[in-house]
């Protein structure tokens, strides 16, 4: 019984966590922000395991998967329907897509980008239409039930 409610508790932060990165009015996500909230999770899951039920720490399972995938430098291979099973099952495509939407930044012509901000925003940009054909094709994918009843 403890494990469960653990368990749920630390379901709905993680929930509540991951809404925070995919809310409507959070316009843009930063490399030194992710840095910090990966901190921030990792002290949540040392403190998950500390609790002595290794299945509580699942509950940061899709958090992690997210912080995983927007801290690497290949987001093309998401697009592969074997690499993103085995690495981001938990990920959803839409969630995906908003987040990378996110990462990409300021595209205005007045903001100064380095050459490496150019090919990191070219390959998202990349992603995101790839993703975005594969997601009228996967709708298995696409429409899985959400988590709880928050709707991410």
């Amino acid at each position: 019984m403890k494990s469960y409610i653990y368990f749920n508790a630390f379901d709905h932060l993680a929930s509540s966590l991951n809404g925070i990165l995919l809310r409507p009015d959070v316009k843009r996500i930063t490399t030194p922000f992710l840095d910090t909230f990966e901190i921030d999770l990792a002290y949540l899951e040392k403190f998950a395991s500390g609790l002595g039920d290794v299945s509580v720490g699942d509950a940061f399972a899709e958090l992690r998967q997210t912080i995983a995938f927007l801290k690497s430098d290949n987001y093309e291979e998401y697009g592969n329907q074997q690499t993103r099973s085995k690495k981001y099952p938990r990920l959803r495509i839409q969630n995906a897509i908003n987040l990378l939407e996110k990462l990409k930044g300021d595209t205005s012509v007045f903001s100064k980008t380095t050459p490496a901000e150019k090919e990191k925003r070219k390959k998202i940009e990349t992603t995101v239409k790839t993703l975005r054909s594969q997601q009228g094709k996967d709708t298995s994918v696409a429409g899985s039930p959400s988590r709880g009843s928050q709707g991410w």
